[in-house]
């Protein structure tokens, strides 16, 4: 859980994560094995204004050692993340 102030008027907001994931078959991609990953996100922002729950849905590969995930995102592309 994060609490984060925002202003006078929305008060403190707090934020709480979590997720799943679930691997599906291996692809090969430019000579590396690779695993298809489903992320699904949720979280939920609550405030004096009340509380907005959120989910979102990501697809990407996951390197078969687990030392790379690529997410893929609609608006900003691949996103690439590295252990």
């Amino acid at each position: 859980m994060a609490e984060i102030k925002i202003s006078p008027e929305v008060g403190t907001q707090r934020k709480d994560y979590h997720g799943t994931y679930s691997l599906y078959e291996d692809e090969l991609i430019d000579g590396a094995i690779w695993k298809v990953i489903q992320l699904e996100c949720r979280w939920r922002d609550e405030s004096s204004q009340g509380m907005s729950p959120s989910d979102k849905v990501f697809e990407g590969h996951l390197s078969y050692d687990g030392g790379a995930l690529v997410i893929h995102h609609n608006k900003r592309g691949d996103i690439r993340l590295s252990a």
